[in-house]
């Protein structure tokens, strides 16, 4: 066996399973960030149904701070905002995984076949 070529093969084998293993790292982001998405689309569906004067409270670190409806209101909209965003940039990330992948997996079936084949 040539070790030139084993060695190409080698280093394609590990590109491939690098890019896969951070596909997985980014499609994990990407769910955890669409569950916050929906769990804070549920906490605005429910204080959209409070009264203006009704007292509630958001929880900072150990502490409750009051708020008003109308604040927390704001709050959540933009945090669902920024989650969108972040779901748009996880999944444009994913997409260049995607590519990556593809392409580590044809530079490793390309070395592949020359080391079966003895080609370079």
């Amino acid at each position: 066996m040539d070790p030139v070529k084993a060695k190409i093969f080698t280093d394609a084998k590990e590109r491939l399973e690098k890019s896969q293993k951070d596909r997985v790292k980014l499609v994990q982001s990407y769910e955890a960030l669409a569950t916050q998405l929906e769990e804070t689309k549920m906490a605005k569906s429910e204080v959209d149904l409070l009264e203006e004067d009704d007292k509630i409270s958001r929880l900072m670190g150990p502490v409750l701070i009051p708020q008003t409806v109308e604040e927390a209101l704001e709050y959540l909209g933009h945090r669902i905002g920024f989650i969108e965003e972040e779901l748009k940039r996880t999944q444009k990330r994913i997409d260049d995984a995607d590519k990556m992948t593809e392409t580590a997996s044809m530079e490793l079936q390309k070395a592949h076949d020359a080391l079966k084949t003895g080609k370079k």
